[in-house]
């Protein structure tokens, strides 16, 4: 996958998020050869996923990204912005609305919708677009900062 920059800043103090506010921007692009190793490392083979026949006979254009594979790119955006040594992932959600395809640009926007001091958690609403702008995967995910 090319990446987008990777911060190095420790991330985003909890004092100072709000509500409303946006996490930087964030891009993967996933390669059929990544989706192939993909496959391997979460033993699913669905032919839709590498074999472009089949997945053309399934009604697609060609080969689509794994699901779960654009929901963990969202995931990486999140804890690109707030990594693990400043907060932990304690809830999530993810709903998958259209496919996502190889060396297309999975771009990832995320905005936090609520904060709870006394909890110190902020609740994140995320989103996937595809290299048209059309949104393929919505998540939610609750972060719990140290």
């Amino acid at each position: 996958m090319t990446a987008s920059p990777v911060s190095t800043a420790p991330g985003p103090r909890f004092d100072d998020i709000t509500a409303g506010q946006q996490l930087p921007p964030f891009q993967r692009t996933p390669t059929k050869a990544q989706l192939v190793m993909y496959a391997g490392a979460e033993d699913d083979y669905m032919p839709v996923h590498f074999d472009h026949h089949y997945a053309v006979a399934a009604g697609q254009p060609g080969v689509i990204n794994h699901g779960w594979l654009t929901y963990a790119i969202l995931l990486q955006a999140v804890t690109a912005w707030a990594p693990p040594q400043v907060a932990d992932i304690v809830a999530t959600s993810c709903r998958y609305l259209r496919p996502a395809f190889p060396g297309e640009a999975i771009v990832c926007s995320g905005t936090v919708t609520a904060k709870h001091d006394e909890k110190r958690t902020v609740d994140l609403e995320l989103s996937a677009t595809d290299s048209s702008g059309a949104e393929t995967t919505r998540a939610t995910v609750t972060l719990r900062f140290q």
